[in-house]
């Protein structure tokens, strides 16, 4: 009889599984930089986000498949293995954001704070952008803000660096002054939300 070395296949398992893991980390930021706590309970899942929202939802199905031929796997180096995973990674990254940007999408439009670019990404609708947000502030730190992440197309960021270097010293010099005013207005809002809920706990 042929052993099947069970302990063997279990670690080459997880081993491949965390290699998975981490690759589609990589492939897919948002889900690595955004801030969240998660919930599962049987076929539904609830995502409290960081603004104290609890919302729930049906859970959904994220799947891959990778097919090998069994004389195919016989020769596959580490290399290979790793390639091959990698596609598995970038598929399943794939999904998960066109996950989260439903997600985002659908709760943008519950609060009307969806901004339309005409003209494409530029300073002006970064602060159009963060004129509709609440912004928290690290420590009370006025220096310290927690600001978005912008995640764009490779295109749209060519563009975006394209307008950068057009922009002449004059307008980079405006634009940075009501960056700071925009803060301010933010800082006062956030010092008030933060003393009327000391006031709620006292």
């Amino acid at each position: 009889m042929i052993p099947d070395f069970p302990e063997i296949k279990q670690c080459l398992n997880q081993r491949m599984m965390l290699d998975l893991k981490d690759k589609i980390t990589d492939e897919s930021p948002m889900t690595r930089n955004a801030y969240k706590k998660m919930f599962f309970e049987g076929n539904k899942m609830g995502i409290l986000r960081e603004n104290g929202k609890f919302e729930v939802s049906e859970m959904k199905k994220i799947q891959t498949e990778l097919v090998l031929d069994k004389n195919e796997i016989m020769g596959l180096t580490e290399e290979q293995i790793q390639i091959k995973l990698g596609g598995l990674a970038q598929d399943m990254a794939l999904q998960m954001s066109q996950m989260i940007f439903e997600s985002i999408e659908n709760a943008i439009a519950e609060t009307g704070n969806e901004i339309s670019c005409p003209d494409g990404l530029t300073h002006k609708w970064i602060h159009e952008a963060l004129k509709k947000m609440t912004i928290s502030f690290v420590d009370d730190d006025r220096n310290n803000p927690k600001l978005m992440t912008i995640y764009v197309g490779p295109d749209v960021l060519e563009r975006f660096e394209k307008y950068e270097q057009q922009l002449t010293p004059k307008e980079t010099e405006r634009f940075q002054k009501e960056y700071q005013e925009i803060l301010d207005i933010k800082y006062q809002d956030y010092l008030t939300d933060l003393n009327s809920r000391r006031l709620i706990e006292t």
